[in-house]
């Protein structure tokens, strides 16, 4: 299960991976699927258990005594009809349990990746307070699930200890009252009785931790139909093979025809009647703050799909492109370039999306202007930086994202404010390797 949940996320298109929380999702993947494991290990098998085993007792049961039979019949039903309700209230728990934990675990991860931020807007008491709330709903909705369970433990072990009493009291009329039964009879039964409502009693404990099991099972099941379905929209056209990027001419004819963007419907919406862009043309887009640049370079890059209208290369729409040939030819530099926590050669080699040489990265470094700071660097391109480029400047952190585009060589670069925030000096620089690429 857990392999299909980080196959499907990887999987996963662009845009669809944009979204949601990151903690959520690590939730699912990690401990929902270890929850999940009871379903296999302990309920089905003691589903499978009880469908035989109480069968064949009551069967002997029957064959040395009937009425004693009888009163096993009639009483085992109370067992799974209770366990039945209570296992219909323990699933909608669990469920309530999970969503709780997916919210509890996005707020601690958020906490902890912007923890600087926190600190230097004195939000941190804050932020605990919402983590201390977060937490405390999923312990309320735990604690409800085992108020189930002990309410649950002790109603099953009531009714078997009252139906093991009667059958006891029967046998006793029958042996020293009627003497209508043999003792080894009487003895063999009263060996089978507590065994056969024990069984039933497992499976109602088993059941129990089945529906919380599933759960988990059912939140796994949502992030899998989630992404396959945002594949599946991906892949419900037919594709030409001129819709490989790899097969078509590059760099691309772009055009947004008609195109209109919207996050949710009541929020700004973005209109664009006409946009051309000629193969290898360099296009500026300025407006005010919150006009919607970085919407338009999401378009243009394929990562965002137009609600109306259509973005185009070279003729073709951009979701009728394979999507991973058609990223091996974009290279999106960002505001903050995401830095993974490695090597200085390691991040910088994630741009080739293939394996490349000691060489090639060299060479890229330096083309990014990079190869100073690696020089200086005390394990050179061997050094370890820390997760999201921590030990590195703003400049530092938009050339390594350049250099990851030298490897890459791309017919299509869309660059977003890439020098915002930077001193003169390291802006011309970056600008020289911006020219160059």
């Amino acid at each position: 299960m857990r392999s299909a949940v980080l196959r499907q996320l990887a999987r996963t298109p662009v845009t669809a991976a944009m979204r949601g929380q990151t903690g959520s999702k690590v939730s699912v993947a990690l401990d929902a699927v270890d929850e999940a494991d009871g379903y296999f290990s302990q309920y089905m098998p003691r589903m499978a258990e009880a469908a035989v085993i109480p069968i064949l007792i009551l069967a002997v049961v029957f064959a040395y005594h009937p009425n004693s039979g009888l009163i096993m019949l009639v009483t085992a039903p109370f067992i799974p009809i209770f366990m039945a309700l209570a296992g219909l209230k323990t699933k909608n728990k669990s469920m309530e349990k999970y969503a709780q934990l997916a919210e509890f675990s996005g707020t601690f991860l958020d906490s902890l990746q912007g923890l600087v931020s926190l600190k230097l807007y004195g939000r941190t008491q804050r932020r605990q307070q919402e983590i201390e709330r977060s937490s405390l709903g999923f312990r309320d909705a735990t604690m409800d699930i085992l108020r189930i369970a002990f309410t649950n433990s002790f109603m099953l072990e009531l009714i078997v200890m009252l139906s093991i009493g009667v059958v006891a009291l029967e046998l006793a009329l029958r042996l020293l009252v009627f003497h209508s039964l043999s003792f080894r009879s009487a003895f063999l039964i009263l060996l089978l009785a507590p065994e056969y409502y024990s069984l039933l009693k497992n499976t109602g404990t088993a059941f129990h931790g089945g529906r919380t099991s599933m759960g988990a099972v059912r939140k796994v099941e949502e992030l899998l139909a989630e992404a396959g379905n945002e594949g599946a929209e991906s892949d419900q056209a037919d594709k030409p093979a001129t819709a490989d990027a790899s097969l078509i001419r590059m760099p691309p004819l772009i055009e947004l025809r008609e195109a209109r963007f919207r996050y949710g419907p009541d929020s700004f919406e973005l209109a664009i009647d006409s946009l051309t862009i000629e193969p290898g043309e360099h296009i500026a887009i300025v407006g005010r703050s919150g006009s919607g640049k970085t919407t338009l370079l999401h378009l243009i890059a394929g990562l965002l799909k137009p609600t109306r209208g259509e973005a185009l290369a070279n003729g073709h729409p951009l979701a009728q492109f394979d999507e991973a040939s058609w990223f091996d030819r974009v290279s999106y530099i960002t505001q903050h370039p995401y830095i993974f926590a490695g090597t200085f050669a390691d991040n910088i080699a994630i741009g080739a999306g293939r394996d490349v040489s000691r060489a090639e990265v060299e060479r890229a470094t330096e083309a990014a202007g990079l190869a100073a700071l690696a020089s200086e660097l005390k394990q050179g391109y061997d050094t370890f930086v820390g997760e999201g480029g921590r030990g590195l400047s703003g400049g530092e952190k938009q050339r390594l994202a350049l250099a990851r585009a030298f490897l890459n060589r791309p017919a299509v670069i869309p660059f977003d404010e890439p020098t915002a925030g930077l001193d003169l000096r390291t802006e011309r620089v970056l600008q020289r390797s911006i020219a160059e690429l």
